[in-house]
């Protein structure tokens, strides 16, 4: 199937303007930790030089020597990061929730609290669970109703 060329600039645009978007953002964050000023300075340059090193000597690899990665291994790989992560930032908008006594705390008797996999993920599957129970503020008020092609059928004669 070709493309046409308006497509194709579509589609070059809309690459164009997701990484623009994500270069703003990170120099936007990158202001925002430079502007705090004091003792936050130091690590963030030595963070963003860091990084920007590394970076440096992947592109070197792909680039100059041809270095190719498997696919699989690296998006299995990146997949769980980004699962760990999402389980991170739960626990901790949780916790946060807690302190700031929007959401009661439930603790589970006998279930371990792991800081690695975040603060308070005992409490996020005690709440979790409490979402789904009746006794929740965040649930459907009105029933589902289950449509059956018998009954359909049915009202249709």
């Amino acid at each position: 199937m070709k493309i046409s060329r308006i497509s194709m600039f579509a589609l070059a645009f809309v690459a164009f303007l997701a990484v623009f978007r994500e270069g703003a953002e990170t120099a936007l964050f990158y202001q925002a930790l430079f502007t705090r000023g004091g003792d936050i300075v130091m690590p963030v340059s030595l963070g963003l030089l860091s990084g920007s090193a590394t970076l440096a000597v992947i592109f070197t690899l792909f680039w100059v020597f041809g270095l190719r990665i498997p696919l699989r291994p690296f998006f299995a790989v990146t997949s769980a990061l980004l699962y760990y992560m999402a389980l991170v930032f739960a626990g901790t908008g949780i916790k946060e929730l807690q302190e700031a006594d929007i959401l009661p705390r439930t603790m589970l008797p006998g279930f371990p609290h792991v800081e690695l996999i975040g603060p308070v993920i005992a409490d996020a599957l005690g709440e979790a669970g409490g979402v789904t129970s009746n006794r929740s503020p965040i649930r459907n008020p009105r029933p589902r109703r289950a449509f059956h092609r018998k009954s359909r059928r049915g009202l249709r004669s």
